[in-house]
Order: C-alpha cells, then structure tokens, then sequence
C-alpha cells in the first residue's frame, strides 16, 4: 500500500514539476520552441549536437514577427525578447520590474564573492554600483593607462621572431598582467616567467589575493586603492572625447542610491569580480579580433597605416589621448564587438510580476515574479535588418558618416541598462559557463586598443597551418570557442 502511494505520489511530483511546465507556452498563447521533459528546449545543446549561441539565434530567426518567444532552458521556461523596444524598457524606464541577474548559486553561497556587485540585489546591488562608479570614470581610467601600456609593450617585446601560437592563451596572460597591476598593485610578466598569479586566476581562492588588500600601494590608484579612498564622491559621467562607440551611454546613478563604506572583504569581492570579467572577456574579445584582422588584411593594412603615422610621431611609445586619436582603430574593435560579442547573451530575472501591454494580434503577457528573460545580443548583432550582410566584418559600419545609421538600441556588446557597465553581466564563471561582458567598457576597449596599437605597429597577425577557416563554435561548451582553438600567428613587419 505504502509502496503505492509513494508510486503515486512520485508520479504527481513528476508531472508537476517536470511535464506539466512543457506545455506553458502553449497554454500561454505564445509561440515557443518544443520542450521536453527533463531537458526542455536544449536536447541538441543537452547533448552537445549546437553550441548554446546558435540555438538562441535559430529561436531569435525562426519567428521574425514575433515581439518575444518561449522556451525551456532545462527545466526553468524562460522568454527571449526579440523587440528591440521592449528590450529597452526592460532593461531601462522599467529596470525596477527586472532589477536581478541569474546568478550561480556557488557565487552566492562563496563567502567572499557573495558580497560582489554581480552577485547583489535590489537596494544593495544599487548602493555597491553608485558606490563603485567614482572608480570608473574617464579621468581615473587615464590615470590606469600606464599599467596598461605598460603589460602591452612587455607583451609585444615578448616576440623577437615569427610566431604560430594559440592566442587566446598568451591574450590571456596579457589579460592577467592587466588585473594583476591594475587592480592588486602587482607587476608580472607571465609570458615570461610562470606566477602564481596566473596559476590562482582559474581557481579564484579568495585566501591567495587577500593578500593583496593589505598590502596595495595607496600611491599608485589602482583599483584597490581607490575603492579604498574614502573621498571618492557619487559623479555624473560624461563621456570622453575617443573612447569608443561601444561604450554607450552610461546609466545614472540611482538618486535613492547611498554610499557605502568598503569593509576589506568588500574590496577584495570587488577585485575578485574585476578577475572574474576581465581574464575571459579580453582575452576571448582579443582572440576573435586578431582572427578577424588575419582573415580580412586589407582592414589589417589600413590600421597599421593609421597606427604608423601616429607611431612616427610619438616614436616608440602611443600616449593615451594619441591611442584615443585612432578613429579606424575605434572603428575595427567596434565591428569586432558586433560580430563577435563578448557576451552573446544577457539575462534578467523578473522580481515583480511585470505585463507585456498586448499590440496587434497578440494578448497581453504577464511575467511572473521569478521568470528570466533572456536578451539574444548576438542574434540581434547578426540580424540583416539591423546590419546588412551582417557575416562580413566591416568596420565602416562604424564611421563618422556611418555610425548613425546604427540603430538604437541593437549594439549591445557591454550590455544593456544599469546593469551593462561594471561587470553584472558575467555569470557562472567559477563553472565555466561564461558570458562575460567587462570589467567596465571603458577598461575593456582601452586594453584592447592599447595591445592591438603596439602589436601591429611591429607585427602583421597572419593566419597558421591550424587556423580554422572559417571559425566553426563548439558545441562542447557554452561559451563561444572555436572547435579548434585560435591559431595564428605573428610575422614581424619589415
């Protein structure tokens, strides 16, 4: 009897929690991708057949009129927002109905990462980002410049001959250089001489970098420092001149928003959020550009060209506001970032339950209290009506005369709304399901200037017996990595 009842009892928890949810989007009116059991819309992902990134853009392309689709992620349905519109509502005048990221719950659970911007919500999200801004600001930035040039020429006079190397590798280690100096008051050459630095930045043992919290040079403004520097005030930021498009326009803070004074585990959450975005973010972003630049050589020349003439100017050294001069510069990262997003999709979670108004045939749609939408950032950067023969990498796109033919709202490769700048948008890093997006946009593009500048002013990046032409995504991560790596290589210019 007993044995029966569980059998039943079994089989009601089954339907309930795994069969019955596959059906919502039906009940619900919505056109949606098929769900099964257990799996729901990702057998194909589930089973390593697709990478996660072309499952979200056949769903993105599959219902063309459609404002927003359902599917399954697993055993959670989610919806994804097609509607370049609603998407800025979510994500900006109605930001408060979606103020959460998902989150992974080992970040949460992590004693010293828990306390992280990313991993914060509501009211203390908001306190810890109007906190953490005055450390971004275009000036303070400037002043981070020569760390960054710094990793960048030591990077660059690594190479004395022709190289094949995987990129990503040694982009990374340029990437750990970066953190190391910008944000732990730590100078390394990694390419050069193994560190533990390097070794600790998969594994992120908050213990290893407490270290660092303690011991940082107050005189040098790195990261560290100035989150520790009490007189920092809440800024409204204005763009600087050459920053670069893709930054965006930044959010204001919050005016219900208060300062909070940093404990020292709260710093070193920080710092450890920094690693956390940029490692990856810069060394993936770096990786699919010099692809790019390999493939595409007369864009490659025509750099080189502006870079030359800045180069026999200054000699061997690019000062910053000569590296935020570069226009085509701006321009190829831009379309780098549009081909190929550092993240190629963002989420929110619903923390009220939220009404999608119904237009021309449709109903109206609530979202429940709990539900994630889903942004598809690299299925609207490779939609034609956005962006015209959107698989060729074209940096006029981005040019003086060009630029504002881009519209609204479609370039999203930091990211959308309040939660686009300081790194909210990387998750699950620590399981290696990344889809970072920066440790600020403006720290991303100017490492990414500033490697490419002294690059290519010595090498050409050309391509290798084991480039894969073209790039073909793995389906056994769920991230965006080639089936192969990225092999290329470095030629010393003449």
């Amino acid at each position: 009897m007993l044995l029966s009842l569980f059998a039943v009892f079994l089989s009601v928890l089954i339907f309930f929690k795994f069969v019955s949810p596959c059906t919502y989007w039906k009940e619900k009116g919505v056109k949606h991708a098929q769900a099964w059991p257990f799996i729901g819309s990702m057998g194909r992902v589930f089973f390593k057949k697709q990478p996660y990134v072309e499952f979200l853009t056949e769903l993105y392309n599959k219902f063309p009129n459609e404002r927003y689709v359902g599917f399954m992620k697993f055993t959670q349905n989610h919806i994804l927002i097609r509607d370049i519109e609603l998407i800025g509502k979510i994500t900006g005048k109605e930001f408060n109905f979606f103020t959460d990221r998902t989150v992974s719950s080992r970040l949460r659970k992590d004693k010293i990462l828990s306390q992280s911007l990313i991993s914060l919500t509501g009211d203390h999200w908001r306190d810890m980002r109007a906190t953490l801004s005055p450390a971004f600001t275009s000036n303070r930035t400037r002043n981070l410049y020569t760390f960054i040039e710094t990793c960048a020429r030591n990077f660059v006079n690594h190479y004395k001959a022709e190289v094949e190397i995987e990129v990503k590798e040694v982009f990374a280690k340029f990437a750990n250089d970066v953190i190391a100096s910008v944000a732990f008051s730590t100078e390394l050459n990694s390419l050069k001489e193994p560190n533990d630095f390097y070794t600790n930045a998969s594994q992120l043992k908050p213990d290893f970098f407490k270290q660092f919290i303690t011991t940082s040079d107050k005189n040098r403004q790195d990261l560290i420092s100035l989150l520790k520097d009490e007189s920092l005030k809440f800024e409204t930021y204005k763009r600087a001149k050459g920053e670069g498009f893709a930054i965006g326009e930044e959010p204001q803070i919050d005016p219900l928003s208060r300062k909070i004074q940093l404990t020292d585990e709260q710093i070193l959450a920080q710092a450890l959020l920094f690693f956390l975005t940029g490692f990856e973010t810069i060394s993936t972003s770096a990786s699919f550009l010099a692809y790019e630049l390999a493939v595409n050589l007369d864009v490659q020349k025509k750099l080189q060209r502006e870079i030359d003439k800045v180069v026999q100017i200054t000699g061997d050294r690019i000062p910053y506001d000569a590296l935020l001069s570069m226009k085509y510069l701006d321009q190829v990262i831009s379309e780098s970032l549009r081909k190929w997003p550092p993240k190629f999709e963002t989420d929110r979670v619903c923390t009220r339950d939220y009404h999608i108004k119904a237009q021309k045939g449709e109903k109206s749609l609530l979202i429940r209290k709990g539900m994630s939408v889903v942004i598809p950032i690299m299925a609207i950067h490779r939609d034609p009506d956005y962006y015209p023969n959107p698989n060729r990498f074209d940096p006029e796109r981005f040019s003086d005369e060009n630029r504002d033919k881009v519209v609204p709202g479609t370039y999203l490769p930091f990211g959308a709304g309040p939660r686009n700048c300081l790194g909210d948008d990387s998750v699950f890093l620590l399981t290696g399901d990344w889809n970072c997006v920066s440790v600020g946009a403006r720290l991303a593009l100017l490492e990414m200037k500033t490697v490419f500048g002294y690059l290519l002013a010595k090498f050409d990046i050309v391509q290798a017996k084991k480039t894969q032409m073209p790039i073909k995504l793995s389906a056994k991560c769920l991230d965006m990595e080639p089936e192969e790596g990225f092999w290329l290589g470095f030629r010393p210019r003449n």
